[in-house]
């Protein structure tokens, strides 16, 4: 039986760190991404403080500040291709905020941004999973599996020249990650009454962030920006039940991978076309769990988008993009809690101009992902794996 759950608990420490699709990096980091995912080149917008620190440079002047929030929609599905039975995880996220600051005088542009960079969010599969009930014998158990890393980011940015901006800024990361297995058998997992077996741990790292912003004509724009690695250690705290102790150990490491963010985008009238590219270097960070002293190995992962925004009016501006994810977990090392598929993402909204300094954003995103089926290489056991995710945001922006 402890081994039992030592397999339960190593196969949910990696879920902790797959929550997002990109292994852990995200890339929804604001409202505006809802109403187009095309994000690198921006550089009107305090969101510019997120995708793009050297657009902060190319801002008008004064004090820009932006509050948002998203609520995120899930339905995550494993399915026994013995028996056909289908486990489900449909508990919705409704705080992820974002909030952003930008001071632009002249030629620098000072900025600070506060976004959720990594996991996001809660699963909670109230009937366990085809795995875990595999595992445990169909014995009766809820799995509750929560993972946020949150991003502070204080730049700066200066016109070289009119047509060049360069920036370089630090990001300050906070991880959490926690899992709860509860079940009515007291025995079974805690023992003395108790009721279930968790922990919690969290950590902290630093990284670094550069930018150039590149307009040699005022329609066109090429930015390419570059994040550092984060390293991070994960204390882990907190340990409950008579099945966990001795299993779970008291550090371990959770890496923020670097990554390249690449931007074109060109004004036509009215309407601005962009395209970005996102690449994350996985297979170069230290990403472990709480249950095992290796690294899990990783893939590198890429996203691609392409977006329109186009001014209907003088207070009204609508959007519309698409977006491509290729992620980074190895079909052979999946995982049930919360599959990493390859994605295409839809995203639709707009602005609405309040005010001369007031300004409503919104914006939803569907992503539909691309069903797996997967063997576990532990049991044998053959499963189906799919999810779609549904992202309704808004956000208030104002210019001082």
């Amino acid at each position: 039986m402890k081994k039992k759950i030592f397999m339960v608990f190593i196969l949910a420490s990696i879920a902790l760190k797959v929550f997002a699709g990109g292994v852990d990096t995200k890339s929804n980091l604001s409202v505006g991404y809802a109403r187009n995912a095309s994000r690198n080149t921006e550089h009107k917008r305090p969101e510019a403080s997120l995708y793009n620190l050297a657009g902060t440079g190319f801002m008008e002047d004064g004090l820009s500040l932006e509050l948002g929030n998203q609520f995120v929609y899930k339905n995550y599905t494993n399915e026994n291709v013995t028996n056909s039975v289908k486990y489900k995880d449909e508990k919705p996220v409704f705080l992820y905020p974002n909030f952003e600051l930008v001071y632009k005088n002249g030629n620098l542009a000072f900025s600070e941004a506060f976004a959720v960079a990594g996991g996001g969010g809660s699963l909670n599969y109230k009937k366990g999973t085809a795995l875990t009930s595999a595992i445990l014998s169909n014995m009766e158990h809820e799995l509750d599996i929560t993972s946020i890393t949150f991003g502070n980011t204080v730049s700066l940015a200066y016109n070289v020249i009119d047509k060049l901006s360069v920036a370089a800024g630090v990001r300050v990361l906070y991880t959490t990650q926690s899992m709860f297995l509860t079940s009515d058998n007291a025995t079974f997992v805690g023992g003395n009454g108790g009721n279930e077996i968790s922990y919690n741990a969290d950590g902290w790292g630093v990284g670094g962030i550069f930018s150039v912003h590149f307009k040699p004509l005022e329609m066109f724009d090429f930015t390419a920006q570059y994040k550092t690695i984060s390293k991070m250690s994960c204390d882990v705290k907190d340990i409950k039940g008579n099945m966990a102790a001795g299993l779970i150990q008291n550090k371990f490491d959770n890496d923020m991978p670097a990554e390249l963010n690449l931007g074109a985008g060109c004004q036509l009238g009215g309407t601005y076309l962009s395209t970005s590219l996102n690449f994350y270097f996985n297979e170069d960070a230290d990403i472990g769990n709480a249950l095992s002293a290796s690294n899990a190995d990783y893939d590198n992962t890429w996203e691609v988008a392409a977006g329109v925004d186009h001014q209907l009016t003088n207070n009204l501006l609508l959007s519309c993009g698409i977006m491509y994810g290729n992620n980074g977990q190895k079909k052979s090392a999946n995982s049930v809690f919360s599959p990493v598929l390859d994605c295409v993402m839809f995203t639709a909204g707009g602005e609405l101009n309040l005010t001369d300094l007031l300004t409503l954003t919104f914006g939803v995103l569907a992503t539909t992902y691309v069903e797996e089926k997967y063997t576990d290489s532990t049991t044998g056991l053959e499963m189906n794996l799919d999810k779609t995710i549904v992202n309704a945001c808004l956000s208030v922006s104002c210019k001082i």
